[in-house]
C-alpha cells in the first residue's frame, strides 16, 4: 500500500498547509491490511515543530491485495506530543490488545476536496460514508452548479451537501435526513464552517417536503436498501421535484435482488419519471461519471419527468 502522510496545524482543509511529511512503516505483528483487511502502520514525525497537530493520511495505490483498492482518506487529531514517559504497555500494539478503558484522546475524520466530515458508526446507516457517496462526489465535481437549488436527500453525514455548498454559484443547498440523524450533520456543518439549510425529512411527509422547497437538482446516494420503503422514497422524490428537476441516484447493489430493483424503477415510472443509467456513451452526462464508479460497482441513474 502506497500513499502519503503529512501533518497540519489545523483541521480546516481549506486553510491547511502540509508542514512536513511523516515516515511510515508496517506495524510489526499485523497483516498489513492484506487478506483479513486488518493491519496497521507506524508513523514517526520527524523533528516536530508543533506540540499539537492533525495527521493526514491518503492512499495512492494498493498492490497485491484481494480487497477493494478504494481506501478513503483519513485525518486523525489532534495529536499531542509529550515528553517521554514510562509506559506499562507498548504504544504500537493493535487496538484489540490495548488495556481495557484506554481513553481515545483524538478523533478521526474523512477529508474530500476541501470538505471534511466525521462519521458516527454507532448511528448505523446514516453515520457512515458509503461507496456511492464518494462516487457521487466526484460526479458532482465534474458538473457545473449555478443558480440552482440542490437537495441532498437522506444525506447521512452530509458529505455531498457540504461539497456542493462549497462549489455552487449563486444557488442554495438543502440537506435532509431523519430528525434523529441531524445532530451529526449539524456537527459536520460546523467543521466546514458552513450554514446550509438542514431540515428533517421523513420520506412521504409532505409537510416536511414543502418546508424544504422544490429542487432543481436532487442528489441521493445509497438510498435503495429496504424494499419496504420504495413507495415512500418515490413519494419524497415526487414531493421535492418539478417538471424540470433532475434527480441523480448513486446505487450499489447490496441486499436487493433484481426483482426488487425492477420494482423500484417501475414505481418511479408509475409516478411519471423517466430513468436513464449514465453508462451510455451517447448520453451527454456520461462523461461526468468518474472511473471510480466502475472500480467500486456504483451506478448513477438520472430521473427526469416524462
Amino acid at each position: 500500500m502506497n500513499g502519503t502522510a503529512w501533518i497540519c496545524q489545523v483541521l480546516d482543509t481549506k486553510t491547511c498547509r502540509p508542514l512536513q511529511e511523516v515516515e511510515t512503516r508496517p506495524l510489526e505483528g499485523t497483516a498489513n491490511f492484506d487478506g483479513s483487511g486488518k493491519g496497521g502502520l507506524e508513523y514517526r514525525v520527524l523533528e516536530p515543530s508543533l506540540k499539537e497537530f492533525y495527521l493526514h493520511l491518503s492512499v495512492d495505490r494498493v498492490e497485491e491485495c484481494g480487497l477493494s483498492h478504494h481506501i478513503l482518506p483519513l485525518v486523525i487529531g489532534p495529536v499531542r506530543i509529550v515528553q517521554r514517559q514510562e509506559l506499562s504497555h507498548p504504544t504500537n500494539a493493535p487496538i484489540e490488545m490495548w488495556p481495557d478503558n484506554t481513553p481515545m484522546v483524538h478523533t478521526m475524520y474523512r477529508s474530500f476536496s476541501h470538505t471534511i466530515v466525521q462519521e458516527s458508526w454507532d448511528a448505523g446507516i446514516p453515520g457512515k460514508i458509503w461507496d456511492s457517496a464518494v462516487v457521487m462526489l466526484e460526479f458532482l465535481n465534474n458538473m457545473t452548479l449555478k443558480d440552482v437549488h440542490v437537495v441532498d436527500l437522506s444525506a447521512g453525514t452530509g458529505l455531498l451537501g457540504f461539497h456542493v455548498n462549497n462549489r455552487i454559484e449563486k444557488g442554495r443547498v438543502t440537506i435532509t435526513e431523519l430528525d434523529e440523524a441531524l445532530d451529526l450533520i449539524r456537527h459536520n456543518a460546523a467543521l466546514n464552517h458552513q450554514q446550509p439549510s438542514i431540515r428533517p425529512l421523513l420520506w412521504g411527509d409532505k409537510t416536511q417536503a414543502a418546508a424544504c422547497g422544490k429542487a432543481d437538482i436532487i442528489v441521493a446516494s445509497d438510498v435503495l436498501y429496504e424494499a419496504e420503503f420504495f413507495d415512500d422514497l418515490v413519494n419524497a422524490l415526487d414531493d421535492l421535484s418539478t417538471s424540470s428537476t433532475r434527480i441523480y441516484i448513486g446505487y450499489k447493489r447490496r441486499g436487493l435482488d433484481s426483482a426488487e430493483e425492477e420494482r423500484f424503477w417501475k414505481t418511479c415510472t408509475g409516478h411519471g419519471f423517466s430513468i436513464s443509467l449514465l453508462s451510455n456513451p451517447d448520453d451527454p452526462e456520461h462523461k461526468l461519471v468518474p472511473e471510480l464508479a466502475q472500480q467500486t460497482g456504483v451506478h448513477i441513474y438520472r430521473l427526469t419527468r416524462s
